[in-house]
């Protein structure tokens, strides 16, 4: 039992270690877009110089590099939270490596406010699961939705899946359910999210009807 606790413990600290790296490089090429924001105006002036010395081509030439460079650093999620923005984004090749075609609609108004280790607890496994579920089906899809009402905020998480899932024993506190094989390492992850949504001022739920999994978070508006 102790050997069992040791390694699950591990492999959730590797787990979210290896999160939170993908997130900080993802903030790190952020810089990188800031960087180049701050050198446009040298840029435009270049053209500009180009453009009065009657060298239209090459102010072409340069403008469509700026151009290119401009849309490979430009982000291409945008929730309103930035570790929430590096966490999707560290997945989209994954998801597009799987065939899943991913929407996401609405914004995280002001950010969660959550320490980073939770919102990596929260996204991560959410998407890990959502992944591994709509990969084995024909179809997959995954929508990300973010809302808010006068008093709450709702973020809702849908995937296909090929198999009906008992939500109620998913959401048992002592439940390790999984469709994975090792279900010693893999069942901890609705646990977790849950726990972490708890803890953050909100509750969680779940549902399965028709082969789509919804996961509903929904916080308190001021968090």
């Amino acid at each position: 039992m102790s050997v069992s606790y040791q390694e699950q413990n591990a492999y959730q600290a590797q787990f979210l270690e290896a999160e939170l790296q993908a997130s900080w490089q993802y903030k790190a090429a952020q810089e990188d877009t800031r960087a180049f924001r701050h050198d446009v105006q040298n840029n435009l002036t270049v053209i500009a110089m180009m453009m009065q010395e009657g060298k239209i081509e090459d102010a072409q030439h340069y403008l469509n590099d700026l151009r290119s460079e401009i849309s490979a650093l430009s982000p291409k999620v945008v929730t309103g939270d930035e570790m929430v923005d590096a966490l999707i984004s560290a997945k989209l090749a994954r998801i597009s490596e799987c065939g899943i075609t991913f929407r996401m609609d609405g914004v995280i108004d002001g950010g969660l406010n959550w320490k980073p280790m939770d919102i990596c607890t929260v996204f991560a496994n959410l998407l890990d699961n959502a992944i591994e579920a709509a990969a084995n089906t024909e179809n997959g899809f995954i929508d990300l939705e973010f809302k808010k009402s006068e008093h709450h905020r709702l973020i809702r998480a849908s995937n296909n899946c090929a198999e009906e899932l008992d939500c109620d024993a998913l959401m048992l506190s002592d439940s390790h359910f999984t469709s994975k094989q090792d279900k010693a390492l893999h069942g901890y992850g609705i646990g977790n999210i849950r726990k972490t949504v708890e803890k953050n001022g909100g509750m969680m739920k779940v549902s399965c009807a028709e082969h789509v999994f919804t996961m509903e978070i929904i916080l308190p508006k001021n968090l």
